[in-house]
C-alpha cells in the first residue's frame, strides 16, 4: 500500500495539505483523492518503483521521485503542487464615468484594491477559479459582478455599474429675519440651484451624498 503524504502547495505562508487533488500510480491505473488533509492511501500496487502524479484544476501538477513499493510495507511519498494564479482588471462607472476611489474586493478571497481616476484597477495573484466582485463607495449603492473565471497568467475583464446615491435640501434665505424671494441658491462645486419663493425658501433635489456648501445670491443683497 501506499501512504501518500503531501501533496502540499507552495504557499508563501507555508505549506498546507491540498484536498481534492487525484494522485494516480504512474502505469498500473490505480488512483486515489486527497482528503482534507492532503492525504490518500492507495492499496494493491504491485511491488516495484513508481512514480507517483498529483493534480488538481487550478494547480500545476507534479510528480514524485521513483519510490520502491515493498511487500505488505506502507510507503510514504511527498509531492508539492504548485497553485495558479491570474489577475482582472476592474472598471467601475456610475452614469457612464470611472468612479475614482471606489474599493473593488475579490469574494471569497481577502483580495481586494482602489480604482483610479479612470475607474479602474488591476487585482494580481487570485488564484484560478471563478469568483464575483463587489465595488462600493461612499455615496453609492454597492454592486457585485457575474460569476467570472480566472485562467492561469490571465487578466480577467470586469465591469462593474455603481448606482450614486442622493438626497435633497431645503433653504432658507433671509434678510433682517425676514425670507427673501427671488434669491438665487446654488449648491457649490455640483451645478445645481434654484431660486426662494415667497417665503424665502427652496428645494433643491437630486444632490449627490457628500457634504456641501450652499451660496445664496440677489441683487441688491450682500451674499
Amino acid at each position: 500500500a501506499l501512504s501518500l503524504r503531501g501533496a502540499l502547495p507552495i504557499l508563501t505562508s507555508g505549506g498546507s495539505g491540498v484536498s481534492g487533488a487525484t494522485v494516480t500510480v504512474d502505469g498500473t491505473g490505480l488512483s486515489g483523492t486527497t482528503d482534507t488533509n492532503g492525504q490518500v492511501t492507495i492499496h494493491s500496487i504491485p511491488v516495484g518503483s513508481y512514480t507517483f502524479t498529483a493534480t488538481k484544476a487550478g494547480y500545476t501538477g507534479a510528480s514524485s521521485t521513483s519510490t520502491a513499493i515493498s511487500d505488505g510495507a506502507t510507503a510514504t511519498v511527498g509531492i508539492a503542487i504548485t497553485r495558479q494564479y491570474g489577475s482582472a482588471t476592474i472598471t467601475v462607472t456610475s452614469g457612464g464615468s470611472g468612479v475614482n476611489g471606489a474599493t473593488v474586493t475579490v469574494d471569497g478571497t481577502g483580495l481586494s484594491g482602489t480604482t483610479d481616476t479612470n475607474g479602474q484597477v488591476t487585482i494580481s495573484n487570485i488564484p484560478v477559479g471563478s469568483y464575483t466582485f463587489t465595488a462600493g463607495k461612499t455615496g453609492y449603492d454597492s454592486a457585485t459582478s457575474a460569476n467570472t473565471a480566472i485562467s492561469n497568467g490571465g487578466t480577467a475583464t470586469v465591469g462593474i455599474a455603481i448606482t450614486r446615491q442622493y438626497g435633497s435640501a431645503t433653504i432658507t434665505v433671509t434678510s433682517g429675519g425676514s425670507g427673501v424671494s427671488g434669491a438665487t441658491v446654488t449648491v457649490d462645486g455640483t451645478g445645481l440651484s434654484g431660486t426662494t419663493d415667497t417665503n424665502g425658501q427652496v428645494t433643491i433635489h437630486s444632490i449627490p451624498v457628500g457634504n456641501y456648501t450652499f451660496t445664496a445670491s440677489k441683487s441688491g443683497y450682500t451674499g
